[in-house]
């Protein structure tokens, strides 16, 4: 049996060693770096004190905007403009219909942009069942470049107001 170099042998492992190390703190740092790069927390609270807003502060195509306050991990006044509102094929039974919304929350750090997809239980007899994903957009000052998803669920009518969310914020 030929009998092997110790320097040598020892030499090659050790350059193994130190290329697999390398090569896993490299990806460990690229894979790392996007998350610390984007910012994200989590967050949740509630929407609260929502009224009807009536023309002309309102602009909706549909006239129909909605002012209140965050409280939770996003607070401040928010105001949102719903931008249409579509009955599905089965509303006539279920009295869902789906809306979209413009809606931004003015924070003590800037204006947090965002565009909601919803369904809505539209009953005028029922509670108001909410459902909706909200994509942030942007935003101004401390929110440039800010995205993230939220989820929105409860119940929203003109006596009722139980709606809360939670989901990720991310800023650049």
């Amino acid at each position: 049996m030929p009998k092997k170099n110790f320097i040598t042998h020892c030499t090659t492992l050790s350059v193994r060693a130190i290329s697999a190390l390398a090569l896993a703190g490299l990806m460990l740092l690229l894979g790392g770096s996007e998350a610390l790069a984007r910012n994200c927390r989590t967050v949740y609270g509630h929407f609260i004190n929502q009224v009807l807003v009536p023309p002309p502060s309102c602009t909706s195509p549909v006239n129909t905007c909605v002012s209140g306050r965050a409280i939770g991990g996003l607070s401040g006044g928010f105001f949102a403009t719903v931008t249409s509102i579509t009955p599905s094929i089965d509303t006539a039974v279920t009295t869902v219909v789906f809306e979209t919304v413009d809606l931004v929350l003015h924070t003590r750090d800037g204006d947090l942009q965002m565009k909601e997809a919803a369904a809505y239980n539209a009953d005028p007899n029922g509670h108001g069942d909410l459902g909706d994903v909200v994509t942030v957009v942007g935003g101004t000052r401390k929110w440039v470049g800010a995205t993230g998803r939220l989820r929105v669920w409860g119940n929203l009518t003109v006596a009722e107001n139980d709606v809360n969310y939670d989901g990720e914020v991310c800023r650049p």
